[in-house]
């Protein structure tokens, strides 16, 4: 929970590429990094004249990596943990390895320099097989959360006859098994095409609104005046936001069932939602403020045909937010 919030804590985002990769209990681990970088690289060459004796010294400061890498576990992936404590191997055997050669003792194992640096090229091989295998298993992860991506994308739930008992036990099951106990269900009425783009893109802030506008009333519930804020019910959008995001929509102050995600949120969310996530990033690519698809837990059809030409539907986008980014 600390690391979510952090990561979504915009005031810090001149300084997280000091910390971003740690832990937050390692936050300050940077620096300790950086000066055991220059006792590697600048101080114990010049310890003595004596190739051993910097060895030596270099394999006692290696094996107090060692340990507490493997204690400290400062980075908060666990494959970088695990690179970073092979890499400190690697560095131990190659301090071991120079004491070998200096004095010779190698040579008892039958053991020449050239395969001594054969061993060594191999050791320092060895991460870059991990980095490379590691590499292959997240692009695999990738593309499956991508296809799954496309497929809830895809999917729009038949809800033209459900009743309205169906749809308040419905809302009552998503809300008990997907909602965080610091958010709140809302939904969002709109057009078969605009539905099918913010599974795709998100939804697109409305420049009337300052920001995206909201109900809390079921679609058995929707009276006029959110019929004239939506405008078209033929599909339903069930997100997922936090309460404290939430204000009173802009010209319905006293209707309590209406909400607004303000576009001040839209804004500082922005930077946290990866273009691997979204199927369709061209509204992203043009700067348009939008809710991102990931907020969106499911989709209802509530009526059989649709009248929206799918043509115009990027032109409706921009429309609906060309003044909004301005702001």
């Amino acid at each position: 929970i600390f690391m979510e919030e952090r990561d979504k804590n915009i005031k810090i985002d001149s300084l997280r590429f000091l910390f971003n990769d740690y832990r937050i209990n390692a936050w300050w681990f940077e620096v300790i990094e950086m000066y055991r970088r220059v006792i590697f690289i600048g101080v114990i060459p010049l310890t003595s004249s004596i190739t051993s004796k910097r060895a030596s010294f270099g394999s006692y400061l290696a094996i107090i990596s060692v340990l507490y890498y493997r204690e400290k576990e400062p980075f908060k992936y666990k494959f970088n943990n695990s690179i970073a404590y092979v890499a400190q191997i690697a560095i131990l055997i190659t301090f071991f390895a120079a004491i070998s050669i200096d004095l010779g003792v190698m040579m008892v194992f039958g053991l020449n320099d050239f395969q001594i640096g054969v061993l060594l090229v191999f050791c320092n091989l060895l991460m870059s097989i991990m980095v490379i295998k590691n590499g292959l298993t997240r692009f695999k992860k990738l593309k499956k959360k991508k296809e799954d991506i496309q497929v809830k994308a895809e999917k729009m739930e038949w809800a033209v006859e459900f009743s309205a008992n169906k749809f308040k036990t419905t809302f009552a099951s998503i809300n008990k098994t997907s909602v965080p106990a610091s958010d709140i269900l809302v939904f969002y009425y709109t057009s078969f095409d605009i539905a099918r783009m913010a599974m795709r893109s998100g939804l697109p802030a409305i420049d009337k609104f300052d920001g995206i506008p909201f109900t809390f009333r079921h679609p058995h519930q929707i009276d006029i005046i959110e019929q004239s804020i939506f405008g078209n019910k033929d599909a339903c959008l069930v997100l997922s936001l936090p309460r404290v995001m939430l204000k009173s929509l802009k010209g319905y102050e006293n209707e309590k069932y209406l909400c607004c995600l303000p576009v001040g949120i839209l804004k500082a969310m922005k930077p946290l939602y990866s273009p691997s996530q979204i199927l369709f990033i061209k509204p992203w690519i043009d700067n348009l403020l939008m809710l991102p698809p990931q907020c969106i837990l499911r989709t209802y059809q509530l009526v059989n045909d649709s009248i929206e030409n799918p043509a115009s539907l990027s032109n409706k986008f921009k429309k609906s937010n060309k003044n909004t980014l301005n702001m």
